[in-house]
């Protein structure tokens, strides 16, 4: 196939042979052109003629769903991100609580031992853990001030959601207790139940945040 510098060329020569047929030529060319470009102007029109309003309509309900699809999916995941975020921070806070609470714990234990020793007697301080201490029979005491402390000291971790694990008499379980001991089940008393508490469990809403550490009958 010829290019079109030679084709060019070549009618350029003929020209110069043939003043005639050049001109003919030349017109043929100007009329292949004018063609050509009104061919070229004609397509877009045509092609629009094509498309129908039902088409249209058609391309514009898919794109809008299509945005709709996509809007949702972004929704449900910044949802997601939303609530897991929310969870971390919940769990952090409770991880911070936990580490507060079980910082405090042997304080509790030491007051515990020292009023029970003061109120109940030595025998009394050694198993202060299975012992209910009543502030109010500190009053008049040297040891008054020390069981108000206390006593605030345990409100505050109530009203935090920290609570006594209740184990004594209870049927021994390892996922509230350990056991530190067995003994004998004396008379009146269940095999298999805890006789003592040795060291008071706690739990955070119904987190174990520190075993109990019993003493069970066998």
């Amino acid at each position: 196939m010829l290019s079109k510098k030679k084709r060019t060329a070549m009618k350029e020569k003929d020209l110069e042979k043939d003043p005639l047929t050049g001109e003919q030529d030349k017109a043929e060319t100007q009329a292949e052109t004018e063609e050509t470009a009104m061919a070229a102007d004609a397509t877009p029109e045509s092609e629009a003629a094509d498309i129908t309003p039902e088409d249209e309509t058609g391309r514009l309900q898919a794109e809008i769903a299509d945005w709709k699809d996509k809007n949702a999916r972004l929704y449900a995941d910044f949802d997601n991100y939303r609530k897991r975020t929310a969870k971390e921070r919940l769990e952090l806070i409770k991880t911070a609580a936990e580490d507060v609470v079980l910082a405090l714990l042997p304080v509790i234990d030491d007051f515990e031992r020292a009023l029970a020793a003061e109120l109940l007697g030595p025998q009394a301080a050694a198993c202060a853990a299975s012992t209910v201490l009543d502030p109010e029979a500190a009053k008049g005491t040297a040891f008054e001030g020390m069981a108000l402390i206390y006593h605030k000291l345990t409100k505050i971790l109530e009203q935090n959601g920290v609570s006594v694990l209740d184990v004594l008499d209870q049927p021994f379980d390892e996922e509230w207790s350990e056991a530190v001991a067995q003994i004998p089940t004396p008379e009146g008393k269940t095999k298999g139940h805890v006789l003592d508490v040795v060291q008071k469990g706690y739990k955070i809403d119904n987190k174990v945040i520190r075993h109990a550490k019993v003493v069970v009958g066998i």
